[in-house]
C-alpha cells in the first residue's frame, strides 16, 4: 500500500462529515464504568461517615444491676442517647425513638450480636438499677440489645458532657416551665404520624401511668443520639428528638461493612 493510500485511509477528506457518537452506546459505556467503579469500591453507594474523634470510655451499671463497660461493646456499633426516667415529656419521646429503632434492628437481625442501643441516665440519685429495669420493661428493651445505664455523678458528667459533649443541668421548676421546648416543638406523641404513638409501644399515652414521676425536679438537657463504631470512634451526631430511622439504619449498616 502506498503512502497516498495510507493518507486516504486515515485522514478524512474535506467533504466527509465527522463521525458522530451513538447516544445509546455512550450511555451504556458510562453505566458500565459506574458499575466497575462500584465493584472496585466494595459496592458502597455513599462514602463512609468520617471519624469525629474517640468516644469516651465508660464503666457503668445496667438496668439488670450488672456492670457494663465500653470495652464490653468493642467490635459492636452502638447508638447512645441520654435520658432520666422522671422526665415526663422529652425523654419518653427519645426512648420511643430507641424502641422503634430496636424493632427495625431486630427485623434486620442486627440487634445484640452486632449492634447495641445505650441509654445513659444523668439522674444518679433517683435512677437506680431497679427503677431503670422498670423503665426498660415499659419500653420493651431487649436484654442484651438495649442497655439503660447509670453511674456515679462524676462518671456520668465525665462521659456525657466531657466525653460526648452533651450538656445537662438540674433546674428549678420555674425555669423548667419557661424553657420547656418539648411541648412547643414536638407534636403530641399520640398523634405523631412520623414516629408512631407512645401508646402503641408502652400501652398508655403517658409514662406516668406505669411509673411514679417526681414532679419536684427537672433537668434541662440536649436531645441527642450519638453513633459509635466498633473501634470506639464517634461517627455521627443526631441532634433531634425524632430520629430518621431509615437514615440511622443506613448509617449503621455502612459501619458494619
Amino acid at each position: 500500500m502506498t503512502s497516498g493510500s495510507q493518507e486516504r485511509a486515515y485522514m478524512p477528506s474535506a467533504g466527509r462529515s465527522k463521525p458522530t457518537i451513538n447516544p445509546r452506546k455512550a450511555l451504556a459505556f458510562l453505566v458500565a464504568i459506574s458499575l466497575l467503579l462500584a465493584a472496585c469500591s466494595g459496592g458502597e453507594a455513599t462514602p463512609q461517615l468520617r471519624s469525629l474523634g474517640a468516644a469516651p470510655s465508660w464503666d457503668m451499671v445496667s438496668q439488670t444491676g450488672a456492670d457494663l463497660s465500653s470495652e464490653d461493646l468493642r467490635g459492636k456499633v452502638y447508638l447512645v442517647n441520654f435520658i432520666w426516667t422522671n422526665c415526663r415529656d422529652t425523654c419518653p419521646t427519645l426512648s420511643l425513638q430507641m424502641a422503634l429503632l430496636q424493632e427495625r434492628l431486630k427485623e434486620e437481625g442486627l440487634l445484640g450480636d452486632r449492634v447495641a442501643l445505650i441509654s445513659i441516665s444523668f439522674d444518679h440519685e433517683r435512677d437506680t438499677p431497679e427503677r431503670l429495669d422498670r423503665y426498660a420493661r415499659i419500653f420493651k428493651a431487649e436484654p442484651g440489645g438495649w442497655y439503660i445505664l447509670t453511674g456515679s455523678p462524676e462518671e456520668v458528667m465525665r462521659v456525657v458532657t466531657q466525653g460526648f459533649g452533651i450538656s445537662y443541668r438540674l433546674i428549678s421548676l420555674e425555669d423548667a416551665d419557661r424553657s420547656n421546648l418539648a411541648d412547643q416543638l414536638a407534636p403530641p406523641l399520640e398523634v405523631s404520624e412520623a414516629d408512631g404513638a407512645l401508646a402503641d409501644v408502652i400501652g398508655a399515652e403517658h409514662i406516668g401511668e406505669f411509673l411514679e414521676i417526681d414532679y419536684s425536679i427537672d433537668y434541662n438537657h440536649q436531645s441527642a443520639f450519638v453513633l459509635v463504631d466498633g473501634e470506639g470512634e464517634i461517627r455521627n451526631y443526631y441532634i433531634t428528638t425524632f430520629l430518621d430511622r431509615d437514615q440511622v439504619l443506613s448509617d449503621i449498616k455502612g459501619l458494619l461493612k
